[in-house]
């Protein structure tokens, strides 16, 4: 009994605040039966931050082969990839509500009601943004597409920046249609 007291509030502190949402689209007309090997196109970026890009493609070579799919050079590549990393800053407009003093019912009992008054209170945050494009060599059509968006974080050591550019990657590449002869290996 006292265990579900204990499990529920850390279920809650190990899934945290995620603000991450991925929106996937692909081509369901596109042949994915024939994509065995891939490679990793310069990366378009607004940012000329060369570790983060360089830590992305790490996690991208990672995930991929995991998935079966083997690093390739790009004259020899089934499908290219490319991603795109940009921050914009944004705003939040959220009601709180705050209390001002009580307010004093009299009747048969006397009660003190807290009183609250709504506040609009604005919010400033910088989102980050990962695209990532599965591109046809032959047609340069994208045929599949990830955008994972989320607040962006502050991550002190390149351990955890890589753990969440892994996490980021891996949840990403969850949508890729991946056919039965890449998953069974």
């Amino acid at each position: 009994m006292h265990f579900k007291f204990f499990i529920i509030p850390l279920l809650f502190i190990l899934s945290g605040c995620s603000t991450m949402s991925i929106n996937s689209d692909y081509n369901p007309d596109y042949n994915f039966k024939k994509l065995k090997t891939f490679h990793i196109l310069a990366p378009s970026t607004t940012s000329a931050n060369t570790l983060v890009q360089d830590r992305i493609a790490k996690a991208l070579v990672k995930e991929l082969e995991q998935m079966g799919y083997a690093l390739s050079s790009e004259k020899f590549a089934d499908f290219f990839l490319l991603f795109k990393t940009d921050v914009t800053q944004k705003q939040q407009s959220v009601i709180e509500y705050r209390s001002v003093g009580y307010y004093q019912y009299v009747g048969n009992n006397s009660y003190l009601f807290p009183l609250s008054v709504p506040v609009r209170q604005n919010y400033v945050f910088d989102e980050q943004k990962i695209v990532f494009n599965a591109i046809d060599p032959d047609t340069k059509k994208v045929f599949w597409e990830a955008v994972a968006v989320d607040k962006l974080r502050e991550l002190h050591t390149p351990s955890k920046r890589m753990e969440y550019i892994t996490q980021v990657v891996h949840k990403s590449f969850a949508t890729f249609p991946v056919q039965s002869s890449q998953s069974a290996r």
